[in-house]
């Protein structure tokens, strides 16, 4: 009798664990276009889920595809990536950058943030388009715009990719299309 009961306690602690330490997801709405996103607090941060998917005038589907848009968003050149979060979210800095790398146990463990990783983030491997128009890397690499200090500092982009436990972080051509992801406190 003894051990059954035990049984049932530990059952119920390590359903109360789990529910307890798994983070729910939270949606925005951009009143821009209607568009649904899924959100998720990591840290004290709030971060999209998903890739932005807002259009803007120098914004693209993979391949120029709209239906490459539904999965994995859009890529942008840095200036539209540094005004297309909606009202009350923004571009992350390098600083949000290394606190949610840092919160996937550093950027070591980037695989945490990756599609299927521990943390929600789900980073789509959305490919690039370079700045002379062709598009590349679907499936295969993920690269993110980070906004800049100033208008003298170097375009910051960071990349990730299924295959290597860490995030890279390169500079770019401001021309160049990359994924969006938005960030709020």
């Amino acid at each position: 009798m003894i051990l059954k009961n035990s049984t049932v306690i530990l059952f119920f602690l390590v359903i109360n664990i789990v529910t307890a330490s798994a983070q729910p997801f939270g949606k925005l709405v951009d009143p821009r276009d209607g568009q649904e996103y899924k959100t998720q607090k990591i840290g004290k941060q709030v971060w999209m889920a998903q890739n932005l998917n807002y259009r803007s005038a120098k914004s693209w589907c993979y391949n120029n595809d709209p239906s490459f848009c539904v999965k994995y968003g859009r890529l942008y050149t840095y200036p539209d990536a540094a005004k297309a979060c909606p009202r009350g979210w923004h571009l992350p800095t390098e600083n949000d950058w290394s606190t949610i790398l840092l919160q996937a146990k550093g950027d070591t463990n980037a695989l945490d943030l990756v599609e299927g990783g521990s943390t929600g983030f789900d980073v789509k491997l959305a490919g690039v388009r370079y700045d002379h128009g062709e598009f590349n890397h679907l499936g295969e690499y993920a690269y993110f715009w980070s906004r800049i200090r100033n208008s003298n500092d170097p375009a910051w982009v960071y990349v990730f990719t299924n295959n290597l436990p860490m995030a890279n972080r390169i500079h770019s051509f401001p021309a160049s299309g990359f994924s969006v992801r938005c960030v709020r406190y």
